[in-house]
């Protein structure tokens, strides 16, 4: 079973490993949680990582985040608080909107905490703009991972220049066989058009139908007793005789279906008995 995700040691990990023992950095990441708490948001000391359903954990702690925001903004004393600095006002000045800010951050839990995690960044010389960087900090903060992880493949679905769906695995440097999902691959494959699996089974009996075909073929090709017209694809003779001899294993053979099966594969097995 593939992974979706693994550490990778080079100097990015390095770097964050020792940010992780960063009094500063710890600091500000307890003050962001000491921002949820004091809201009944509380996160678990280690993250969501012992649940089976981290996903849905973190969801519902999110949920739960975004109802106590919108009770902050209703309450009396919220609406007081930026009452006394801009009244009935629908334009402020810059100064009055630091104190909207500061008010914000007293009265109301930190919904947009990816502003905090991105200044968190910018503090220990990390691009927020970075998809790895900004995973690697809400992962630590969210499910106490520590180490730097990066995917270990990608998939999806395309739509290729002909119109049909195309399956598209994306490898990385650091792709192993172990990482792919080949269970999850199998199951993507069953809904492309082109999908073979579930006639796997349909399409080995025509393989070894037309091997047989033209192993016959072949042997009453060698037949001194055939006219020329019936050794060429045109004449019914070698068919009807293959027909005769196969005909009561694969019932569904036709002299029509003959020929096609022989004219599709004759150079084939030629070339496999000169080799």
């Amino acid at each position: 079973m593939g992974r979706n995700t693994k550490t990778i040691y080079n100097e990015t990990f390095y770097w964050l490993s020792g940010i992780l023992n960063s009094k500063e950095f710890l600091s500000q990441i307890r003050e962001l949680k000491n921002s949820f708490r004091r809201f009944g948001c509380q996160l678990p000391a280690k993250g969501f990582y012992k649940s089976m359903r981290r996903d849905r954990a973190f969801a519902a702690w999110h949920k739960k985040l975004q109802n106590a925001w919108t009770e902050a903004v209703k309450s009396d004393a919220y609406r007081n608080a930026r009452a006394k600095v801009i009244g009935k006002k629908q334009n402020w000045s810059r100064k009055e909107q630091d104190r909207l800010d500061k008010i914000d951050q007293k009265f109301l839990p930190p919904i947009n905490y990816g502003d905090k995690l991105n200044q968190i960044l910018l503090k220990f010389d990390l691009d927020p703009e970075n998809r790895s960087h900004k995973d690697w900090i809400r992962n630590y903060l969210f499910f106490g991972e520590r180490n730097f992880t990066r995917p270990s493949y990608k998939l999806r679905v395309v739509t290729g220049k002909d119109g049909r769906p195309e399956l598209w695995v994306r490898f990385f440097g650091h792709t192993s066989v172990a990482d792919l999902p080949m269970r999850e691959i199998r199951e993507i494959q069953k809904f492309l058009p082109d999908y073979k699996g579930k006639n796997r089974r349909k399409d080995k009996r025509v393989a070894k139908r037309n091997k047989e075909v033209v192993d016959e073929y072949f042997r009453l090709k060698k037949s001194p007793r055939l006219t020329s017209y019936d050794r060429s694809e045109k004449g019914n003779s070698i068919a009807n005789k293959i027909i005769a001899k196969i005909g009561k294993k694969y019932p569904e053979l036709t002299s029509g279906l003959v020929k096609v099966v022989i004219a599709k594969n004759k150079n084939k097995e030629k070339h496999k008995e000169q080799i």
